[in-house]
């Protein structure tokens, strides 16, 4: 089990591009909404999106290219959730995601809009969230 200090990177609220940071997204979610909530949301998000995706893509007899560009739509809204439910599942407590968050916490008002704005943009962008979340991934873990 992780000690509580390893989830309190030096991660920057939002990098220099003023993107948002989408471990410290999930990490708010959690605070303001609780996990379970956060989790119930998430899950059914990419279960629900993929679901929509693979019938759209394979089961529908009329392989359309607007149901095919609708299924690539709800893959890419799935995998937008998928980042976000595997730092869920990581943070595990609303104590950790408050941790990991500390920084925002301090100026909801201005984090808050902030994160709240891009991430309805970013989610509904297929893989736009996912691709944001890679790249940070990658970014931190070169910094190690």
């Amino acid at each position: 089990m992780k000690e509580q200090n390893e989830y309190h990177h030096d991660d920057k609220p939002i990098n220099n591009k003023g993107v948002i940071n989408v471990r410290k997204l999930a990490a708010l979610d959690i605070v303001f909404h609780g996990m379970k909530m956060i989790m119930v949301e998430f899950l059914a998000a990419v279960l629900v999106c993929a679901g929509l995706a693979v019938l759209l893509l394979f089961f529908i007899s009329s392989h359309t290219l607007s149901n095919t560009l609708l299924g690539l739509y709800f893959l890419g809204v799935a995998l937008n959730y998928l980042p976000l439910l595997s730092y869920a599942l990581l943070i595990r407590t609303r104590d950790q995601a408050a941790n990991v968050a500390e920084r925002e916490l301090k100026d909801v008002d201005h984090y808050g809009r902030r994160y709240s704005l891009q991430s309805i943009l970013l989610i509904l962008i297929p893989y736009a969230l996912a691709l944001l979340a890679l790249s940070q991934l990658a970014a931190r873990r070169s910094h190690s």
